[in-house]
């Protein structure tokens, strides 16, 4: 079935959600069309099983309606599916301590439609401790790639983000995209946890972008390297974030640190989801993190990397955001670099 809803899009002719904006309705009736056209047979070997003398014939065409009817059974899932993906309602915006030092905000805009999810993180409280996804190798690669959630899990962290960029990736195909979990996949930049070094960038680049973390836990973004715990990603300069014009709407991942160094600022938007939330610009990105205090920047993977987990109950993952992979709504995509963070509970209270 995730591979039927994964294919409904592209089988459609739809290639992006604003596309999908002007032909929504069209689609849905069609695929309902499609499926009580499909039922037509389904009818006619009941009606005929119904008038059979032989009770033979009827076993065997009764037997058979039920497999004439899976076809349509599927479009109308698919029309369904169409439903949920472009008509579902908007969360309300919410914002609450959720770890110790650790402050959760859902943000929500109606037009255009944009969820965003803001975790802001006190340095300095007790218990905060971070992990960058440790190397699994494998020949000619440089790790493995995981969803957030087996990474979440894995290490039994509280919560965590997608970050770094990575390759191979293709989406091309909805039946078959890559990586799935368990494919090998090279880190793009400079990557490090607890000390080991697994990916370095390309002499010619430069120093790139890092969120580094030092044995002592403090943090910091920008170029400078450390041995102990980095992921890299991309400049982002406000002013020239704001100073662009038409740049697309996509999901995104980014984060920043305050003035004071005490405030780690993380921030995942929800995108592809017409209605529901189309994703940011760079501009609208940096504009949120700037309200939000933040100094300094960095833009991580986005698209349908942009993952945030939690742990709930029993520490298993849960999805904080709305991810999207291959079209399939609901499904994290494997990556090849997170940033985990660990915090206690929140005291009970009196």
């Amino acid at each position: 079935m995730d591979h039927l809803l994964a294919l409904l899009p592209w089988l459609a002719g739809i290639k992006d959600s604003s596309e999908f904006l002007e032909r929504e309705v069209h689609v849905i009736g069609r695929l309902a069309g499609l499926g009580s056209l499909l039922l037509v047979p389904v009818l006619l070997v009941v009606l005929a099983a119904w008038r059979a003398r032989r009770r033979w014939v009827r076993g065997v065409l009764l037997a058979l309606a039920p497999l004439l009817a899976l076809p349509a059974l599927a479009t109308f899932a698919g029309a369904g599916y169409f439903i949920v993906l472009y008509q579902r309602p908007q969360p309300p915006p919410v914002s609450g301590h959720i770890f110790e030092g650790v402050c959760y905000t859902r943000r929500v805009r109606p037009h255009p439609p944009q969820v965003a999810h803001v975790i802001e993180i006190e340095l300095d409280a007790p218990g905060i401790g971070f992990l960058v996804t440790p190397p699994e190798p494998q020949p000619g690669y440089e790790t493995t790639a995981r969803t957030a959630a087996e990474f979440l899990e894995r290490h039994g962290l509280q919560l965590a983000i997608n970050a770094a960029p990575f390759s191979p990736t293709d989406n091309s195909s909805p039946l078959r995209p890559y990586p799935r979990s368990g494919d090998p996949v090279d880190v793009q930049g400079y990557a490090a946890s607890r000390g080991e070094t697994y990916s370095s960038p390309v002499r010619s680049e430069g120093a790139p972008i890092t969120i580094a973390i030092d044995a002592d836990n403090q943090v910091r973004i920008g170029r400078e390297l450390t041995d102990y715990q980095a992921v890299s990603g991309w400049e982002l300069d406000p002013l020239r974030a704001l100073e662009r014009a038409g740049e697309p709407r996509l999901p995104r991942t980014a984060a920043a640190l305050d003035r004071d160094r005490n405030v780690l600022i993380l921030i995942v938007v929800d995108g592809y989801q017409p209605n529901y939330s189309v994703g940011a610009t760079m501009a609208e990105v940096a504009e949120m993190l700037l309200e939000l205090g933040g100094d300094s920047f960095i833009n991580l993977d986005g698209g349908d990397s942009s993952t945030m987990v939690m742990a709930g109950q029993g520490g298993r993952a849960r999805a904080v955001n709305s991810p999207i992979n291959a079209g399939l709504l609901g499904r994290q995509s494997p990556v090849g670099n997170h940033l985990g963070i660990y915090a206690r509970p929140l005291a009970a209270q009196p």
